[in-house]
Order: structure tokens, then sequence, then C-alpha cells
């Protein structure tokens, strides 16, 4: 299965919600049971975590970046605001971040939240600990926009530009 939520169609943003299944070759609107879901917004992060629970995570929502983060239980179809139990600042509002799940942990680097950032935090699922990566050596610059990512058992970035 392959899950798309909102982005922008050149007018508006959305907040739908879609599932695409491989096998049938076929979209599916969801619709949450009971819950509201994030906000229209495009820019944001989405990733999965081996417990069938989808992550959203910041945006634009054609007026403010923002900082809200949200899971979608695929077996409840139910939206819920994701809150970390510790209280370390966590990411700023921003969007064009990128974001990846490694060894039950998601991994949010970069973005633009009227600067563009080159900071790394790191989620615990299971532990709902948020905190800041301090990295050692040379990092990445910050990214202008267009990177995505995807992990196995190492993370490789693409980017579009720099900044």
């Amino acid at each position: 299965m392959f899950y798309i939520f909102g982005g922008y169609d050149g007018t508006n943003r959305r907040n739908d919600f879609f599932r695409f299944n491989f096998r049938t070759n076929s979209w599916t609107e969801i619709f949450a049971n009971d819950s509201e879901p994030p906000s229209a917004r495009d820019r944001h992060t989405a990733v999965a975590d081996s417990n069938k629970n989808l992550y959203i995570f910041a945006g634009y929502d054609g007026f403010n970046r923002v900082d809200d983060f949200y899971r979608f239980n695929i077996t409840d179809a139910r939206w819920s605001r994701v809150q970390a139990l510790n209280s370390e600042q966590g990411p700023s509002p921003r969007h064009s971040h990128t974001a990846v799940v490694y060894n039950g942990n998601m991994f949010i680097f970069g973005g633009y939240d009227g600067h563009y950032r080159a900071d790394m935090f790191k989620f615990n699922f299971q532990r709902r600990v948020l905190k800041e990566i301090h990295r050692e050596g040379v990092c990445p610059r910050a990214v202008q926009n267009g990177h995505d990512c995807h992990g196995s058992q190492h993370v490789h970035v693409r980017r579009a530009r720099w900044s």
C-alpha cells in the first residue's frame, strides 16, 4: 500500500487522504472514524512505523509554517495528535524538510522556518521522546527545497538545490 496525505493542487492546500493498492492498481479515499485529520497543508513529511501507524509532521498551510505532529492508526482509521513525553524543544514550525524511519525512530532533517535549516531531530515511537541530534563532524548544508529520502540499513538523502 502507498498512502498520500494532503498537498497542493495549484489552487488550494488539501487534507484529503488516499491509499493506492499495488495489487489492484486502484486508489481509495480514506475517511477517519470519529477523529479530526490534520489541517490542509503541503510540504509536510509522512512516514510509517512498524505498528501500522502513519505520521504527518509540519508543513505549510498557505499562511503559516506549522509544527504539529499527527498519527493515523491504519487499523482503527483514527487520527490523533502526537505529543512527546519530554519537554525538550522540538523542531521549529517548518516545511520542506526530510523525514525517515530508522530503528524505531523518526529522524527529521532540515527544512525552512524563515531560514534554511540543517538541524536534525529524533522521535522515538515507542518511548514518545523527542530530542535534537547534535552531530559531530561535517554535516550537509541546509537544503533549499525539493529533497527526499529513503532508508533500509542506511539513510540516503537526495537534494535538489543547495541554499
